[in-house]
């Protein structure tokens, strides 16, 4: 299955759900809660879009999706489109489903609940798919797959909770909470760590010295890099180095 596109800037639904994937009910949202619950999502990044076969009387249809904590963490537009563009297989009829439930005047929040979680399952290989195997308040594979990624590649750059959060798709006061509960320490806790790794990489497989290490992982100068790192690791870096570099056992941890 292909990963959720990002939703359009202009999609506009008219109706929205909330999915408590916890307890498995779905919350109707129209107007002003819509409008706010649609902005929140698009801000950080955290809606996709799917479209469905275009049917007389059915538009955009916004679906949430939340733990129960800190509101919806990730959503997706159902917007229809003619036939040829849609999408197909399973996939396009639980988006047609989802549509017409929501064009019922007597919604059934149960069936709209258990549609929207077999949606989510129908993409399991995209970020949205939920896993049986995670705990409720703890990050998914997925996440800590995507926020390790993203760290991995700027490893040098400053960074900030917030993008990470926003990377795995929840907002930052959930991300912190889930982080803590899935590792046992907190984001900025992991990020020192993955720069310490990161240093005692350089400091075997390159000929660098400190102070261009301490820049390469991140830290705003050596001095910093030098304290951190003899706190996690026991020893300063230079001597962790020539520890290495004598044949004494010094891997990273």
């Amino acid at each position: 299955m292909p990963a959720l596109a990002a939703a359009p800037a202009h999609v506009a639904p008219r109706v929205g759900f909330v999915v408590d994937t916890t307890q498995r009910w779905a919350t109707c949202h129209a107007g002003a809660a819509l409008e706010r619950t649609f902005g929140s999502l698009a801000a950080r990044h955290a809606v996709a879009s799917l479209s469905y076969p275009r049917e007389p009387g059915l538009g955009a249809v916004l679906i949430a999706f939340s733990s129960g904590a800190g509101g919806p963490e990730s959503g997706v537009v159902l917007t229809p489109t003619p036939s040829r563009h849609a999408e197909t297989g399973v996939t396009a009829h639980l988006c047609l489903a989802l549509a017409r439930l929501a064009a019922q005047d007597d919604v059934p929040s149960l069936a709209v609940a258990e549609a929207a979680l077999a949606l989510r399952l129908s993409h399991a290989e995209g970020p949205e798919a939920i896993s049986n195997l995670t705990p409720p308040g703890h990050l998914s594979p997925w996440q800590i797959k995507r926020a390790t990624q993203y760290v991995e590649e700027r490893i040098g750059l400053p960074l900030a909770t917030a993008e990470l959060a926003a990377v795995c798709r929840v907002c930052e006061s959930h991300f912190v909470r889930a982080f803590r509960a899935t590792l046992g320490i907190s984001p900025w806790q992991w990020v020192i760590r993955c720069r310490v790794q990161r240093a005692q990489a350089l400091l075997v497989e390159s000929s660098l010295c400190l102070s261009e290490i301490a820049s390469a992982c991140g830290f705003a100068a050596q001095s910093h890099f030098t304290r951190t790192f003899t706190k996690l690791v026991g020893v300063p870096p230079g001597g962790w180095r020539r520890r290495y570099q004598a044949g004494t056992p010094a891997q990273p941890e």
